[in-house]
């Protein structure tokens, strides 16, 4: 499978106009099977990073309320008015300007975001910026080359109107984004090991990295 093309920056309206279809994806199977393990694999990595979190990206506020987050930055405010029923502090602005003082947060959370951002680099820098020196970044990711990354690219080439959009990465790209961001990669956790053609049980999370899973769970810890 070819790496999936590069497309202009997602349109914000487009995930406006999405929100509902968005959220419903975890009301059902697949997303509904899939949601506790990316969940699971998140808190994995997640455990020895002192509060309060900041989910950037935060969509609908799935993750940030199951991993209670303290508050979710998205740029859609469709997607903010479902987050804020999810009892989350809700803002709104781009991961590139995060609208908080230096050393804020002791975690930063991004969970389906970088794939669909044209560079994450300044998201990123924003991430560090806002981070306590004790502080960690969770990143949470769909990989390239697994079962559903390759079944998000095909959809995409079929003009998908999201995944069109979207650049998926390996996780070493991953790791090697956050290295050069000024993280240091210290846990790794993965989950999502049924193929797109056959979720039937609900995933779990396990430590470390599968070559059979989908999703994968980074922690960088802030170096400097």
């Amino acid at each position: 499978m070819p790496r999936s093309r590069r497309e202009p920056s997602t349109p914000l309206n487009l995930f406006d106009r999405r929100a509902s279809r968005y959220d419903a994806w975890f009301e059902k199977p697949p997303g509904a099977l899939q949601f506790p393990g990316e969940v699971a694999a998140l808190r994995l990595v997640l455990a020895e990073v002192p509060g309060p979190w900041l989910e950037v990206g935060a969509g609908t506020g799935r993750f940030g309320s199951a991993l209670d987050a303290a508050a979710g930055l998205d740029p859609s405010r469709a997607m903010l008015k479902r987050a804020k029923r999810r009892s989350l502090t809700v803002v709104q602005g781009t991961g590139d300007q995060l609208p908080f003082q230096d050393q804020t947060f002791g975690g930063v959370l991004i969970v389906f975001v970088l794939c669909f951002v044209p560079d994450p680099k300044p998201l990123l820098r924003e991430a560090w910026r806002v981070l306590r020196a004790e502080g960690g970044i969770a990143v949470g990711a769909i990989l390239r080359d697994s079962p559903w990354g390759r079944n998000y690219q095909e959809q995409g080439q079929r003009g998908h109107p999201l995944y069109r959009y979207a650049h998926f990465y390996s996780a070493r790209e991953l790791e090697s984004l956050l290295c050069d961001a000024g993280f240091r990669i210290t846990e790794r956790a993965c989950s999502v090991v049924q193929p797109p053609s056959r979720v039937t049980e609900e995933e779990r999370g396990w430590w470390g990295y599968s070559q059979y899973a989908s999703f994968i769970a980074l922690l960088g810890r802030k170096v400097g």
